[in-house]
């Protein structure tokens, strides 16, 4: 009944494939509604959802969208097969660090926890490389484009798993002491969007398999659906939490001075900064604060 409100073009998409206790399409489904309103909610500054269950229920039904599609791959066209592969593990790893840097997940890292901080970090930066080597073999400029773009656009958010795999839960104790807010950052800014966006992508890419889009509507909302989404979730970090949390790229704590090229590296690398400049001069242009109320003071 409900396959008949929907374009004619998605009714032959198969919603339970590749089996009813791992539904592909209805895991897809439910991990773009529930990342959606947890996205949007933390673009208007409001974190409610992310102390609550729902981190969850998305984080169960993204692990099995991207199970699934791992495990249907092979009906796909051979042309893509392995970068799908990737793709889905990928999205495996990076939802495990909505779960990992949630509030939900404060205390928890040790003993088991410590294990998949490696496997998933290691899986994240050998998938995103070999995202990048293979958009050098695609025939279609656009789509290779679109891919290295977002892949490069991609690999600066593995530095924090990575810092985490390597120094464990007393760095990440040792940067909420520093920012008070970076749970928050982390999962209402960066994880829960990164892996949303991605599973719009990865549909994308069904649909331009199916010949629902053409390649050039995939490759350009590939591009703008990445670079939007960077941009919108920096900024609105920014906007709603500064200084109590950052988006420093790399974020060296609780190991004493920094030598100067690390410091170098630490500068090169803030996002923070270079957002918090670009706001100043919208604040300059407009006269608007762009700031939360308890900052509006010290501007």
């Amino acid at each position: 009944m409900l396959a008949k409100l929907l374009p004619v073009k998605f009714r032959s998409l198969q919603w339970l494939t590749p089996h009813p206790a791992l539904p592909h399409g209805v895991s897809g489904a439910i991990t773009l509604i529930i990342g959606g309103l947890i996205t949007f909610q933390s673009l208007t500054g409001s974190y409610d959802l992310l102390y609550t269950p729902l981190i969850y229920i998305y984080v169960l039904s993204t692990f099995v969208n991207a199970l699934s599609g791992y495990l249907t791959v092979h009906k796909t066209p051979k042309i893509g097969q392995d970068a799908f592969r990737r793709a889905a593990i990928f999205q495996m790893c990076c939802v495990y660090y909505v779960w990992r840097f949630s509030p939900l997940a404060i205390g928890l890292g040790y003993g088991v926890v410590r294990i998949f901080d490696f496997i998933c970090a290691a899986g994240m930066i050998l998938c995103l490389l070999s995202f990048t080597i293979l958009a050098l073999t695609f025939p279609n400029k656009v789509q290779a484009i679109a891919v290295a773009t977002g892949t490069l656009a991609l690999l600066a958010l593995s530095g924090y798993p990575v810092q985490l795999a390597l120094e464990g839960e007393e760095w990440w104790n040792c940067v909420q002491g520093e920012y008070p807010k970076q749970e928050i950052a982390f999962s209402g800014y960066v994880y829960v969007p990164t892996t949303w966006t991605f599973a719009i992508i990865l549909f994308g890419v069904t649909l331009f398999q199916r010949q629902i889009i053409s390649p050039a509507v995939f490759g350009y909302g590939f591009i703008a659906s990445v670079l939007g989404s960077l941009f919108i979730t920096v900024m609105t970090q920014e906007l709603h939490v500064p200084v109590v949390s950052t988006q420093r790229l790399y974020i060296p704590c609780g190991g004493g001075p920094l030598s100067p090229m690390q410091e170098s590296v630490v500068n090169a690398l803030d996002t923070s900064a270079h957002a918090q400049k670009l706001l100043q001069i919208i604040r300059n242009a407009t006269g608007w604060r762009l700031a939360p109320e308890w900052l509006n003071n010290e501007l």
